[in-house]
């Protein structure tokens, strides 16, 4: 989790500048535009075989719930890729 917190502290700081892993987003201006942004470079970034909708920022509003959020996500598509090979 802790790596993909990293990643998205360091993607949020390309669209947003630096932002408290506790900090809400959209108190710190993030917008529809950004938001889009956001959800590719992330997509990107963390091998996501999906894009997520944007609605996965109001529900996991905040850095630290991102990480738990796509870390979450990318373990359990391993663990199907997994399943799939053995």
């Amino acid at each position: 989790e802790e790596a993909c917190l990293d990643i998205i502290l360091q993607i949020l700081g390309d669209v947003l500048g630096n932002i408290d892993a506790s900090a809400s987003l959209f108190d710190a201006g993030i917008d529809s535009l950004a938001m889009f942004d956001l959800r590719e470079k992330c997509a990107r970034e963390l091998r996501l075989e999906s894009l997520p909708s944007t609605s996965v920022f109001f529900a996991n509003p905040s850095a630290r719930d991102l990480a738990r959020y796509f870390c979450g996500t990318r373990d359990a598509a391993m663990d199907t890729f997994s399943r799939r090979v053995d």
